[in-house]
């Protein structure tokens, strides 16, 4: 049997799951455009119409993924697009986007670091309609292309920036982000590869927390599905749960204060609404039985 191929529309989305890698096709069917997405600022819209001449909603959607930890950590600086899913053949050799949009003379400046700026330089633009002039880089060590120099400025601007070091990923846990790209052209564009006769390359980086738009929450969605389902995995590979793991839950009307007191002769703790009980005074063999008793009342809550 010939192996499956993947639609094109399985990578929507990219970078989700467990292991950062699987992809989705969730939101593709949403009608998503820079003209519909509420959460992008019409100043962006106005850049894009009156001070470039781009006739909405000419910015076609390239690319999307759910951010890495280390996508979002200022002092890495680079936002990673790896292209090693779609040229795998299990997933039927599909091009990758961004190679598709770009001019033979473009691939070669993002390819070579000896040129002026060490990369193909992009003016991009955030939802608000901010700009930052990038490099793309492609790294065939790595095989994926990179957007940098002012990657960091970017994260900052738009509260995606996390810490490096350990809580990186606990941090991106806990405010995670996708983020889509969007490419057009226009002659007005000051920086860029000349040669394509629409004009130079300009992108557009739309990131989105939960709530921001529906086809990123389809893919919120998509993601934490993947992540349940690493999760079941985990646990039937784990075997049963060790009793240590469970919760060490009290018998009723037995708290592990008062059974240490029963011991140590210590006063037991004041109980709301009552008198404190006197201290107990009883012999070695009369505490020792009470402790075997507490014990019991546990091992009887859990089952033993």
């Amino acid at each position: 049997m010939a192996d499956e191929v993947t639609p094109p529309e399985a990578f929507f989305w990219t970078g989700i799951g467990d292991d950062q890698k699987s992809t989705s096709s969730a939101g593709s069917n949403t009608g998503a455009s820079l003209e519909n997405i509420a959460v992008v600022d019409d100043r962006l819209r106005g850049v894009l119409k009156d001070r470039l001449g781009v006739v909405l909603p000419s910015p076609e959607r390239v690319y999307g993924k759910k951010m890495t930890p280390s996508d979002r950590v200022v002092g890495q600086s680079r936002f990673q697009m790896s292209c090693k899913s779609w040229h795998s053949s299990e997933h039927g050799g599909d091009p990758f986007p961004i190679d598709e949009i770009l001019t033979p003379e473009e691939k070669l400046a993002a390819v070579n670091p000896n040129t002026e700026h060490g990369g193909l330089p992009v003016r991009a633009y955030d939802r608000a309609g901010r700009p930052y002039d990038m490099q793309l880089k492609h790294l065939d060590c790595v095989k994926a292309y990179r957007l940098m120099t002012q990657w960091g400025k970017f994260l900052k601007e738009n509260g995606l920036d996390v810490v490096k070091g350990k809580k990186s990923k606990e941090a991106a846990d806990a405010n995670p982000a996708m983020i889509d790209l969007w490419a057009f052209r226009s002659p007005k564009l000051e920086i860029g590869q000349d040669g394509h006769e629409d004009g130079r390359l300009g992108l557009v980086i739309v990131h989105y927390f939960r709530g921001d738009a529906p086809h990123a929450d389809a893919a919120f969605e998509a993601d934490d599905e993947l992540k349940g389902q690493g999760t079941m995995r985990k646990k039937k590979k784990g075997g049963a749960t060790a009793m240590e793991d469970l919760p060490k839950e009290q018998p009723v009307g037995v708290d592990e204060h008062s059974a240490a007191a029963v011991v140590v002769n210590e006063e037991p703790v004041q109980v709301q609404g009552g008198a404190p009980e006197p201290p107990l005074v009883m012999t070695p063999a009369t505490a020792a039985q009470n402790l075997y008793s507490a014990v019991a009342g546990v091992l009887r809550m859990w089952d033993y």
